[in-house]
């Protein structure tokens, strides 16, 4: 690329840099807390997504809260295709599943769902950010992440008055490969208070030196191992 192209990317980049900083730093309204609950018991429900028609996708934390920041649809009447997985609204005219909301900055909407599923929906056990939208409104604040960003194949046995689980591929943060021999934690033989949300599990994980979920089946060699 000429030198000539070069400082005048440059240059057009500089021009635009004082307005992105001027449009990020004008936007510091709080978001729209949107609640989706149970129509039959009012109960939050975990892992429904709002989709909005131009793409822009938000889901329930444990606690059935979204924290609806989009700057662009504040204060406008927007459409939410609802996708829960079991859990859903009637169909329009049109045969389309969604609802119409005004979110405002610092305002509060609720959704009703209908549950289709044969089993409630208590929430998610393991993953990173269990209350990532209460957290974002300033709720949950003492909720402590784990460091699991997520893992698979559970196996789960009592062992010594406790519940012994082991999980299969792991995942973080730091690196695309994680832990894939196997990470395991435990939990008291009642690990949850009652069975309804929001759920906060407490696992006590296996840990290495560095705090980080450690693998529990090490195998000789480098490279990843898969158990």
């Amino acid at each position: 690329m000429p030198f000539r192209a070069r400082f005048s990317m440059f240059r057009f980049g500089f021009r635009l840099l004082p307005a992105a900083l001027l449009s990020a730093s004008a936007w510091t309204a709080e978001p729209c807390r949107i609640t989706v609950v149970d129509r039959e018991n009012g109960w939050p429900v975990p892992l429904v997504e709002l989709r909005t028609t131009h793409g822009l996708r938000f889901v329930t934390d444990n606690a059935g809260v979204i924290a609806f920041d989009a700057p662009e649809l504040m204060g406008q009447l927007t459409w939410f295709e609802v996708i829960g997985h079991g859990y859903g609204v009637q169909k329009d005219g049109f045969g389309l599943k969604g609802v119409r909301l005004t979110p405002r900055a610092g305002g509060s909407e609720k959704v009703e769902v209908i549950r289709s599923n044969l089993a409630l929906r208590v929430g998610r056990l393991t993953g990173g950010g269990l209350f990532a939208e209460s957290q974002k409104l300033g709720e949950e604040t003492g909720w402590r992440e784990s460091g699991v960003l997520g893992c698979d194949s559970l196996q789960i046995t009592a062992h010594n008055g406790r519940i012994f689980q082991l999980w299969g591929d792991t995942l973080f943060a730091h690196y695309p490969l994680g832990v894939f021999d196997m990470t395991g934690a435990t939990t008291g033989p009642q690990p949850m208070k009652a069975p309804e949300p929001p759920l906060r599990p407490e696992f006590d994980y296996f840990r290495d030196a560095g705090q980080r979920s450690r693998g529990m089946v090490p195998v000789p060699g480098e490279g990843p191992t898969w158990a």
